[in-house]
This record gives structure tokens, C-alpha cells and sequence, in this order.
């Protein structure tokens, strides 16, 4: 059965979407068991693997190291650890990375797997990587700002959103004060950049004049900036940063649901890129739910969730338990990218809904 709640903007007035309550039979076990039977579909059907190097088929390139973190999710979350192998090799692989962004991945998935395995060389490069994209792509054009581009063409929402993330995980790894620093100086310049617009969503970058450039509210930019506030607020202890994040995800559920409460991206037809930007946003959904003491936002949160994974879930007979991007059964378009977001969705689930 599914009943609505109302969901309040930022500014405390009603917005018209609704957000479903999903009344469920999928309890913590069943969505740990979807999540590991979606696993086994990503392996058997996508995973390329040798004795040195793994990755996906079908995907680009960055996209290995959030599909690597779908999986250290799920080895968190359920200790088995019999996946580590594959992570590993797929964090170590670097090729056809381009861009500051692409490099901004590679270093946070270093970073999530050092948190597993301790291998000194993973925090090496992380901070080495993070010194050099600092040093040459960190400038004052537009107040401060990290370059999407090696040329130097545009500064965007989640490069910027990577930098604090990257810069926050740095400082949880290392307790180095320099890392503290860069992250409240990259917090302070994208607060203060317009990239978050009036609806309480991030558009994707800053157009010639340092201004928001109106383009599309991506899932993924709404998602790495709140991974970015929850680690604020373990470092500071401000929950000002929990309730920014809470405002932005709160803001996403509303504006980026369709009207069966489906989370969809801005863009209709989704690209190998988009493909995986709606599991980026659950997987820190879930990052944050923990943090939210407001009881009424726990349920939105819990209730988008798990209709959310109910309806990913819902799948053809013929599917063999292939997640499609639009998370619905309207559609058919599968690859590595939209499994591992699925991935993402029941891993989310299973820390989410009660």
C-alpha cells in the first residue's frame, strides 16, 4: 500500500509533489540480499577482470572508482569482504581518466579503500594527487574554485563537490590540519558561489561571469555535496551543515520525483554518464539519514528509499535481476553503470528503512 506525506520547502511553505510512504514487506535481510543478488549480476554479466587490472564493460572510465564504492558500501555494510579483490584492482586501475573531476574519484576511492585495507601506497596517492590538482587547478577566477578541465574552461558543481569530499575523507584519514583548511575554504567558496539556487538544488557549474549557469540539477551534484556537509559536521560538530544537507536532499526528493515518486534525472534520455548519478545520491541519502534527528524528515527520507527500491526492484522475470537506470518496469536500458546504482539503492535501504 502507498500513502503520501506532504514534504515542506526550505522555506517551510507546501510544494505540490508528494513524496510516497512505501508500506513494505522488505525488511534489512531482503534488501541485503538484494543487493548481493545484483552484485552477482554486475560480475557475471559486466565484470572484466585479469591478473592485475578489473573494471566494467560499457562504462567510462571514472566511473569504475563509484562502482568500486557500491561495493566497499556493501562490504561495510554486510562484512563480507570476499569483493575486495575486484575493488582493489579497480581502484588501482587509472586508465582513460581526463579531467580534474575523473582524478577527484580515482583519489576518494583510494581513500574508501584505505579505510578497508590500510595499504599505505592508496594514501600516498591520494594526497599526492591532491597537492598536484590543488597546486595547478585551484585559482581566483570566480573567487577561488577548483578548473573541471585541464584547460581551464569552466568551474563546475561537482568538481568542487569532489575537492571537499576528497579534502574531508583526507582529514579523516590523516588528521592533518591542511586538510581541515582546504575543506571549510572549499565549503565557504561553493556556499558562496551561487551554484546552489533558489529551489535548495545545485545546478551544474558557473557560466563566463562567475555566475550559476541554470543548467540541469544532475541527482549526482545533489549527492557528493552532502557527503561533503556530513563530514563537515563530524570535524565541527555544526549542525548547520547536517540541516544544509538535509534542506538540499529534502529539495531533491521533491523536485526530481516523477509523479509515481520515482527519482529521475533532469536530462530524459540518460547517457552512460547519468547512468549511475541517481546511486551517487542514495548512497549519500543513506550517509546522511543517521545524522537527521527531525523525525519527520527521518520518515521522507526512509519512505523515498525504500519505494524508491521497491520499484527498482520490480523486475520482468527475463531480467536476471538486472537494475535498469530508470528504476522502473517501464524501461529497458541495463549496463554496469545503472546496476551498480541499484547497488547503491538497496545498500541504502538496507541503513534506511525500518
Amino acid at each position: 500500500m502507498i500513502t503520501n506525506v506532504l514534504i515542506q520547502a526550505a522555506s517551510g511553505q507546501s510544494v505540490q509533489k508528494r513524496a510516497p510512504v512505501v508500506s513494505s514487506k522488505a525488511n534489512r535481510a531482503e534488501y541485503l540480499d538484494r543487493a548481493q543478488k545484483s552484485i552477482e549480476t554486475l560480475d557475471k554479466m559486466w565484470l572484466s577482470r585479469t591478473a592485475t587490472s578489473s573494471t566494467w564493460t560499457g562504462i567510462n572510465a571514472w566511473q569504475r572508482f563509484p562502482i568500486a564504492d557500491s561495493l566497499m558500501e556493501y562490504i561495510k555494510i554486510s562484512g563480507d569482504k570476499t569483493l575486495l579483490p575486484v575493488v582493489e584492482l579497480a581502484v588501482a586501475n587509472k586508465d582513460g581518466l581526463d579531467g580534474n573531476d575523473d582524478d577527484l574519484w580515482a583519489v576518494i576511492s583510494s581513500l574508501k579503500l584505505y579505510d578497508l585495507n590500510k595499504s599505505p601506497s592508496l594514501l600516498q596517492f591520494a594526497q599526492t594527487q591532491y597537492k598536484h590538482l590543488t597546486d595547478a587547478y585551484w585559482d581566483d577566477t570566480c573567487g577561488g574554485g577548483m578548473w573541471w578541465d585541464h584547460e581551464r574552461t569552466y568551474k563546475n558543481a561537482i568538481t568542487n563537490e569532489l575537492l571537499l569530499y576528497a579534502a574531508t575523507l583526507l582529514y579523516q584519514a590523516t588528521g592533518d590540519r591542511l586538510y581541515y583548511t582546504w575543506s571549510f575554504k572549499e565549503w565557504e567558496w561553493f556556499h558562496r558561489s551561487g551554484l546552489i539556487n533558489d529551489r535548495n538544488l545545485v545546478n551544474d557549474g558557473l557560466d563566463k561571469h562567475c555566475s550559476n549557469n541554470g543548467q540541469k540539477t544532475y541527482t549526482y551534484n545533489q549527492g557528493v555535496i552532502l557527503g561533503g556537509l556530513i563530514n563537515l559536521y563530524l570535524m565541527d560538530k555544526d549542525s548547520g551543515h547536517i540541516a544544509t544537507a538535509t534542506t538540499i536532499a529534502k529539495a531533491a526528493i521533491s523536485d526530481l520525483s516523477n509523479s509515481a515518486g520515482v527519482l529521475v534525472e533532469p536530462a530524459e534520455d540518460l547517457a552512460v554518464d547519468g547512468q549511475i548519478f541517481k546511486g551517487i545520491f542514495v548512497y549519500h541519502l543513506g550517509h546522511l539519514f543517521p545524522h537527521i534527528g527531525n523525525a519527520a524528515d527521518r520518515r521522507i527520507i526512509s519512505a523515498f528509499i525504500g519505494h524508491n527500491a521497491h520499484s527498482a526492484w520490480n523486475l520482468p522475470k527475463s531480467s536476471g535481476n538486472q537494475i535498469n537506470a530508470y528504476w522502473d518496469n517501464l524501461h529497458s536500458l541495463y549496463g554496469a553503470a545503472s546496476q551498480a546504482a541499484g547497488i547503491d539503492l538497496f545498500n541504502a535501504a538496507v541503513v534506511t528503512v525500518r
